[in-house]
């Protein structure tokens, strides 16, 4: 058996070029213009020494395309206008990783930018990869959820002095909040900090990149949240015939896979995404997870939920740089080399204060010890934190009450409560006692809304006990069945139990059990869009993740970590009473994104 190297990953992207056709032109490489063929195509100098390519055999296609890199492949537009010859492919201009919508939108063969700018129709742009970084002085590094921002701070004896710190990024890709003035000792590295201008952003390799294209977010966010969604509900029911509580983060889990994959090629791509359901369209999924990630990051909200991606390299290991890019650009991921060879542990722990700093301290040692090695060359981590107040708290009045746990077994548990006609929103201000209430042969559906009315937890409480029987019928188009069903209903009381738990998972037999084979497999396993090679392989993918549920409101976190290898009718008001183990789903309201899910079985744990 051949020998491959491990690569470890939290949560991550990767994007890869195909072999045979050149990678993104960097400053300082062939720049030719395209010449023109006889039948009007264009044609770039390509090769070491900038030598023209070959005109296309063909009199009949007047509408080829010069690529946004006169030295790169040379591609038609769609086919359909050159039926008659073999031009390149839609499928083709896909898998190298190109979006001709994005990078090269002419049709006028007459037009052609000059050298250091992207044709857009008849308009030429500047292309950000001849731009040159003005940087501004030695100052800090910030990674890529992160950015710079200099403040005029008054220090000790009333002197005047600027600083550059660390802000946390705003609203996708790279604004700024304002925070408090002072740097901390963390986040004050000595790099360069450097501007792009306008039109540009600045990667994590100290150069200029085009941004990403604007699409229809909404239809393309939709499209990755059903993927996750559906995924989210295949997970559990992995999990339901387990005892216990269950509790996880579909988001943090897709999120960390859906990078993975984009480093995923051939049966191992085929495969996760089969699992993961992420859309095939390249510019889709990462467009979709591009808004959902800026949705989740914005600032003016009433609750906090915040989400960070990174990558933790092998010093001096050959990734690709169109791989750290893309991660960069469409999933905010900052890159940071550690040596997993010769510092294994200390590399650990690195990663587990990171996870930890992201999750407000609820995630700790997600990566135990001996989890990564000397072969451990990636590793890729996603956190996700949310906390919220109930938009109309519980009552301060919480009892002991039984909660049946199975047939045979009874617990006592602190049961919180609301009811009565009128309520105090968390604000204070005195609102009508309403619910969005469902009910059928199977359930008790409730939402409960969170400040902000932005998010909310549906509560899915089996009747008669049956928890299995609702598990059973749990899906994607069952969970939006039941959720159109809901209506504002006045309820005699609302009885939920405080809980507050945690979960671990080690999820390669369930993600092996779901389909998911060939990527554990040393042997099969095909990762060569992150290094060019098929020597990576996962060697694990660990989730852990938190939940504090209480009067005021509630508290989760979750991380995710993969480990890579060398409605209802009128009626009389109804008691909801959660006094029996229930599911629980906490969603965005906007997007129906579910961050996160699980079971109470327990609540004391």
């Amino acid at each position: 058996m051949k020998t491959k190297t491990l690569l470890v990953l939290l949560s991550v992207v990767a994007l890869f070029l195909l072999a045979g056709c050149p990678q993104v032109n960097p400053p300082g490489a062939c720049t030719q213009e395209a010449r023109q063929c006889p039948d009007g195509s264009y044609v770039g100098r390509t090769g070491p020494n900038c030598e023209f390519a070959a005109c296309p055999n063909t009199t009949n296609c007047q509408n080829y395309s010069v690529d946004k890199y006169p030295s790169q492949c040379v591609i038609c537009p769609p086919c359909a206008a050159c039926s008659s010859i073999s031009c390149q492919s839609e499928e083709f201009c896909n898998n190298i990783g190109f979006n001709r919508s994005w990078y090269n939108e002419t049709a006028n063969p007459n037009c052609k930018c000059p050298q250091g700018y992207i044709q857009k129709g008849d308009v030429c742009n500047p292309d950000c990869y001849y731009t040159t970084p003005k940087c501004l002085r030695p100052s800090i590094h910030c990674n890529t959820t992160q950015h710079v921002e200099e403040e005029a701070c008054i220090i000790a004896g009333g002197n005047v002095t600027t600083q550059l710190c660390c802000k946390s990024v705003g609203d996708f890709p790279n604004t700024c909040s304002i925070g408090a003035c002072g740097c901390s000792p963390e986040n004050s590295h000595e790099v360069k900090v450097c501007d792009c201008g306008q039109y540009c952003w600045y990667s994590y390799k100290s150069q200029c990149i085009n941004p990403p294209p604007q699409g229809n977010t909404t239809a393309e966010s939709s499209s990755v949240v059903n993927a996750s969604n559906q995924f989210a509900l295949e997970l559990y029911s992995q999990y339901a015939s387990q005892d216990g509580n269950i509790f996880f983060s579909p988001y943090s889990i897709s999120t960390a896979l859906a990078m993975t994959y984009e480093g995923a090629r051939g049966k191992t791509a085929e495969e996760m995404q089969s699992v993961f359901h992420f859309p095939l369209d390249n510019n889709t999924r990462r467009a979709g997870f591009a808004a959902i990630y800026s949705e989740i990051n914005r600032k003016d909200k009433k609750y906090n939920l915040s989400t960070a991606n990174a990558l933790w390299a092998q010093k001096d290991y050959k990734f690709l740089d169109s791989y750290f890019n893309l991660i960069s650009t469409y999933y905010g991921g900052s890159v940071t080399n550690l040596d997993f060879i010769g510092d294994t542990e200390n590399s650990r722990i690195t990663i587990n204060k990171w996870v930890e700093e992201q999750t407000n301290h609820k995630i700790k040692d997600i990566l135990p010890p001996a989890s990564i090695t000397e072969l451990t060359r990636l590793v890729l981590t996603n956190a996700v934190y949310f906390k919220a107040n109930w938009f109309i708290p519980f009552l301060n009045e919480t009892t002991e009450q039984d909660f049946r746990v199975n047939s045979t077994k009874t617990i006592k548990v602190k049961m919180m409560s609301l009811d009565g006609d009128m309520a105090k929103t968390s604000s204070g201000e005195l609102v009508s006692l309403r619910f969005n209430y469902a009910e059928t042969d199977e359930a008790q559906i409730l939402e409960l809304f969170y400040d902000g009315n932005e998010t909310s937890m549906l509560i899915l409480l089996p009747k008669a006990d049956n928890l299995r029987g609702l598990e059973q019928l749990l899906n994607a188009n069952k969970l939006n069945e039941w959720k159109a069903m809901l209506k504002e209903t006045k309820l005699d009381g609302v009885y939920l139990p405080r809980f507050k738990f945690e979960t671990k998972y080690f999820m390669p037999k369930t993600l092996k059990d779901m389909g998911m084979k060939n990527a554990f497999d040393p042997n099969k396993a095909d990762f060569s869009g992150m290094d060019g090679t098929k020597n990576l392989f996962i060697s694990d993918v660990i989730h852990q993740a938190f939940i504090d549920v209480n009067e005021t409101g509630t508290e989760a976190a979750a991380a995710t970590a993969v480990i890579v290898n060398l409605g209802m009718a009128p009626g009389e008001p109804k008691v909801f009473r959660a006094d029996h183990p229930f599911i629980f789903i906490i969603q965005q309201k906007n997007t129906g994104n579910i961050l996160f899910i699980g079971r109470v079985s327990n609540p004391n744990g």
